[in-house]
């Protein structure tokens, strides 16, 4: 594949009855190629997939029901055979539809919340997906209390190795941090029971189930005149919409501070299309409560040294977290 001039890629074209059109590289960075596709009838995106067969499957299915039903992303289009995807040579490839639009800026608040209310119309678009024969189902649906229990483990064997990965003295500063925080893991989990967590996933499942991106952030999503369009489904799974919700609570409080009033914004400008159910915050809550952000800055320990200064801030940033939860009022949930 090393030649991309478009007679390189008639092989693959013509899968998609696209024989001829233009093709303009648009990403070719770290083996994963993007490729725009002009024709007289409009343009497509042609991307390399980097999942095995079975799990694009499940993402391209999931994106084809989404825009199926009006919902937020581009649609998938098949090729000339009614298939979601094409190998050739020896990689796996799917066509989509082109977006044209700018990329959302982090400092501008109107262009956040376009963005938080995309997630919220991808959301309420995804109920009753079904995917199609041969794709690995992947599921994050009731099983929050396994994923914090790893992690919990994975922080006290991080502690366990600061001796070595940062030195003595600094591991007598950072050993008692992690004691805090594994006790605010444990807390997670045991708000997660209280609020009949298992329970509602069951709820959920059995009323369609919801889809979440799982990586939505300012690089995934467009801005159109039509509104914002969620890209990059590849990682989509079953879950609970707060798992997404909970990220970019996350990044927002990462990059703007942690502060009741950016917690309780963001919400509404969710809910304005998207109603989070009454039973669900207290589940978004527990979930923001557990130190998701100390986890990702430490886990690098297990394979070797993490700069303790790194380490630190995101202590600094659980802390101030920790802070603006227990000032932010519970009954923000709806229906």
């Amino acid at each position: 594949m090393a030649d991309r001039r478009s007679a390189a890629w008639e092989p693959l074209l013509e899968a998609y009855g696209l024989a001829g059109a233009q093709v303009t590289p648009v990403q070719a960075e770290r083996g994963k190629w993007v490729v725009r596709v002009v024709t007289p009838r409009g343009s497509a995106c042609l991307k390399e997939l980097h999942h095995r067969r079975e799990r694009s499957l499940f993402a391209l299915g999931a994106q084809h029901h989404v825009a199926q039903r009006g919902g937020n992303v581009a649609p998938v289009l098949p090729t000339r055979g009614g298939d979601l995807l094409v190998e050739w040579q020896g990689k796996l490839f799917a066509a989509y539809g082109w977006v044209e639009g700018r990329r959302p800026r982090f400092d501008r608040l109107p262009d956040w919340q376009q963005m938080v209310q995309g997630l919220a119309a991808f959301h309420r678009a995804t109920p009753g997906y079904q995917p199609p024969a041969g794709a690995r189902v992947s599921s994050k649906l009731g099983r929050w209390p396994h994923l914090y229990q790893v992690m919990l483990d994975q922080l006290a064997e991080c502690q366990r190795l600061l001796p070595v990965r940062v030195g003595r003295e600094a591991a007598a500063q950072l050993s008692p941090l992690f004691d805090r925080f594994r006790r605010r893991g444990e807390e997670a989990m045991a708000m997660l029971a209280a609020r009949d967590y298992e329970g509602y996933c069951q709820e959920v499942a059995g009323a369609g189930g919801f889809l979440c991106h799982q990586d939505y952030g300012p690089g995934n999503a467009i801005l159109t005149p039509r509104g914002p369009v969620v890209l990059d489904l590849d990682g989509v799974t079953f879950d609970l919409v707060s798992r997404d919700l909970r990220k970019l609570l996350y990044k927002q409080g990462e990059m703007r501070g942690w502060d009741p009033a950016g917690l309780g914004a963001l919400l509404e400008w969710y809910q304005a299309v998207h109603p989070l159910p009454q039973a669900e915050l207290p589940l978004l809550l527990a979930d923001l409560y557990f130190p998701h952000g100390l986890h990702g800055a430490v886990k690098g320990l297990r394979t070797g040294p993490v700069a303790p200064a790194r380490i630190l801030r995101a202590a600094r940033l659980e802390q101030a977290k920790e802070q603006a939860l227990a000032r932010f009022p519970a009954g923000q949930g709806r229906r």
